[in-house]
């Protein structure tokens, strides 16, 4: 979705993770990296004979670093007063994907339901949300579907708290009205 966007491949960082997959998983994996899917693709590992594996069935243009050979790369980078981390256009991926899902209004949309839904059992509770039917988020307004007529009325008489709890959760202000069903 991202090539197709921007124009750009995605960068894939793959920090650690063959130890916690099974070798199926594995092998899906990197039938997927052979699909040449990504512009790069940065793979750590503590295990080095199975890295040495793994890039040898992926056959493609592989620059390998260890540790002492990147913390050598960094303090001579250091010592000439290179600072590589503060280039004038280097954005965070926080920031990246923060700016994709504001120019996305589908991805927005879908991003900020996932993330109300998350708050609303988080900050409501397990007793609240067991009565939640259904939650819809659009243009601002959350609508709040319950199979409780008793919590309803009570929601009813504090939707300025919801909003303001839904709110803060989310670090900006998404809600800006309630209505419950």
């Amino acid at each position: 979705m991202l090539e197709i966007n921007s124009g750009k491949k995605p960068i894939l960082l793959l920090d650690d993770i063959f130890d916690k997959l099974d070798q199926h998983r594995v092998k899906h994996l990197l039938a997927l990296l052979k699909d040449n899917n990504f512009g790069q693709v940065f793979i750590t590992d503590t295990n080095e004979d199975r890295i040495k594996i793994i890039l040898d069935e992926l056959k493609q243009n592989i620059v390998s670093l260890r540790s002492k050979m990147v913390s050598r790369i960094y303090n001579k980078l250091k010592k000439n007063n290179i600072n590589f981390m503060s280039r004038h256009n280097d954005k965070s991926i926080k920031e990246v994907l923060s700016e994709y899902i504001a120019k996305d209004n589908k991805v927005s949309k879908g991003y900020h339901t996932a993330q109300i839904q998350d708050i609303w059992k988080k900050e409501m509770g397990p007793i609240i949300s067991g009565y939640t039917q259904k939650i819809y988020f659009k243009d601002g307004v959350l609508k709040v579907y319950l199979t409780s007529a008793p919590l309803k009325k009570e929601l009813l008489m504090g939707k300025d708290k919801i909003i303001n709890i839904i709110n803060e959760a989310a670090k900006e202000t998404l809600i800006t009205q309630v209505e419950i069903y």
